[in-house]
């Protein structure tokens, strides 16, 4: 009977400890996500994927091959790109992508990127030098007043001085934790693994009951 008590309780523990490790399973899903990569040939002038463009000629802003790869091209001054996607359910939102200048771009070109609640546009402006020809990565962790919005959307920007410079850009990402289901109270979870305790006890003292009639 000891032998079966140690069982139950080894049992019992195990529950809890998967229960309190779902509970912080929580880890950043994608919410949206681009590329690029579109179907038919390159340039193409209307990048599509629900991405709002201003520009001052239609040629600004494309997507177009570059080294063999597809990549959102930016070109000339404040032409920008803006994407709507809801955040409701999230929280913790991150925006990721790679970046560079073409090689026309010099010290004071920039790509800008900042964001909207629905109701306000948010600071900071995130200016990064296009004097960098390299594809680079760009993370930033958004702060709280993104998460659930259902008004939310980012833009991307150029500040150049010229019309023949560029930000090229891949790899776009927005994602967060999703939180839209109910998250167990610790109390709730502690319940819920004695109970489990208690039914693995029962099924262990039956076993037993059975065994000695036997």
């Amino acid at each position: 009977m000891k032998t079966l008590m140690r069982k139950e309780l080894l049992i019992g523990l195990v529950a809890v400890s998967l229960v309190f490790g779902m509970m912080g399973s929580a880890s950043a899903v994608m919410i949206f996500q681009d590329d690029f990569t579109r179907v038919g040939t390159y340039p193409q002038n209307n990048i599509g994927n629900g991405w709002i463009e201003t520009e001052n000629s239609k040629n600004d802003i494309r997507v177009r091959l570059f080294g063999g790869e597809p990549r959102l091209r930016i070109r000339d001054t404040n032409a920008s790109v803006e994407q709507q996607v809801s955040t409701v359910g999230y929280t913790n939102i991150s925006l990721t992508l790679d970046w560079r200048g073409n090689n026309n771009a010099e010290s004071g070109d920039s790509l800008g990127f900042t964001w909207f609640d629905g109701s306000n546009v948010h600071d900071p402006f995130v200016l990064l030098n296009l004097a960098n020809h390299s594809l680079t990565n760009f993370s930033f962790n958004l702060p709280a007043a993104a998460s659930n919005k259902p008004g939310f959307s980012f833009t991307l920007f150029t500040q150049v001085n010229a019309a023949n410079e560029a930000a090229r850009i891949d790899n776009v990402i927005l994602a967060g934790v999703y939180s839209g289901g109910p998250v167990p109270e610790p109390a709730t979870c502690a319940l819920f693994g004695m109970g489990l305790v208690g039914l693995a006890g029962a099924a262990a003292r039956r076993k037993f009951k059975k065994e000695k009639r036997q």
